[in-house]
């Protein structure tokens, strides 16, 4: 699954190279705003964190291109009291420390090759971050977490439910200040709410043999997620656990079919 992670962030870089075009900055009811310099300091962030692992973190240069609102994502006390998080762990969604902003996509995806499928599928993900610092070169932010769902082959965009992340999906960590990355040995993902509605936006493209046809309908997606973590890379702790955390979020569901 890791290596069409892989895949998939080269398609989300082709495509945000290919297509991106200006977003109108708004979406759903709720949440804060994001300025454009800041969404465009956001997606460099994103994808020079070493969290491009993450689907959802490889597509969110796409995503703030059209949507520039963000939602939330929040650890209850008890929640973290349960998992047993001691202070000594670098933690972005600590108890009473504010939420962190996060958005969510919907991404129902083909790319072909030499007129070949060489990859197709939909996955859900929801991207959190902390500590966005627009004036450093290149921005960085302090913490990034997402989970997936990842349908591979699959056809139909994720509705309500839960998903086991070691059977269909992953989760990710990154911390800046110890240069680590984590990716999820285990945990769950639960949708609650996924509601898309309103007339569909194309932003299909062809630019130096790369033809992309796209289209994306606004919406929101609220639920849940946790996993344990193996470390990666850094000089972290060897393992993360992310508590149970909801979130609530605008998100982009959007169809992509991407031929060279």
């Amino acid at each position: 699954m890791r290596k069409s992670f892989k895949t998939l962030a080269v398609v989300a870089a082709t495509v945000f190279a290919v297509s991106a075009c200006g977003g109108d900055g708004s979406g759903p009811s709720g949440g804060g705003e994001l300025s454009k310099s800041e969404a465009q300091a956001l997606a460099t962030a994103l994808t020079t964190s070493g969290a491009m692992g993450s689907s959802g973190a490889a597509f969110a240069p796409f995503v703030f291109t059209q949507l520039r609102q963000t939602g939330t994502m929040s650890v209850s006390a008890a929640a973290q009291a349960a998992a047993g998080i001691s202070n000594q762990v670098s933690l972005a969604l600590r108890s009473g420390a504010g939420d962190m902003q996060a958005v969510g996509v919907q991404v129902k995806f083909s790319y072909s090759s030499g007129g070949s499928v060489v990859t197709s599928g939909v996955y859900t993900s929801v991207i959190g971050w902390d500590g966005l610092n627009t004036s450093s070169n290149p921005p960085t932010v302090d913490h990034l977490v997402s989970a997936d769902i990842v349908q591979e082959g699959g056809t139909e965009f994720q509705g309500a439910g839960t998903v086991d992340l070691s059977e269909g999906g992953m989760g990710s960590y990154y911390d800046r200040a110890t240069g680590s990355s984590y990716f999820s040995n285990g945990g769950s993902m639960t949708l609650s709410s996924v509601s898309f509605s309103g007339g569909t936006t194309d932003c299909g493209a062809s630019q130096q043999g790369v033809t992309v046809e796209c289209s994306y309908t606004k919406g929101s997606m609220k639920g849940s997620f946790n996993f344990t973590a193996d470390k990666l890379e850094g000089s972290g702790p060897d393992s993360y656990t992310q508590p149970t955390t909801s979130f609530d979020v605008p998100a982009l569901r959007f169809t992509l079919n991407m031929a060279q």
